[in-house]
């Protein structure tokens, strides 16, 4: 079993939490873009590049 300090865990656990809530807000922004985005032209499109289209 590790043994580490409480404190590194702390610090461990923050950093895991911080970065899923960095990915939620991405997932967030990514759903918002994907809600609006279709409603514009495709030259005013600021969000994600698409792959292109065949």
């Amino acid at each position: 079993m590790n043994r580490e300090p409480a404190s590194a865990r702390t610090a461990e656990l923050t950093e895991s939490l911080q970065r899923r809530l960095h990915e939620e807000a991405r997932l967030a922004r990514w759903r918002r873009w994907l809600e609006l985005g279709w409603q514009l032209p495709r030259s005013q499109l600021i969000g994600p590049v698409l792959p292109r289209e065949r």
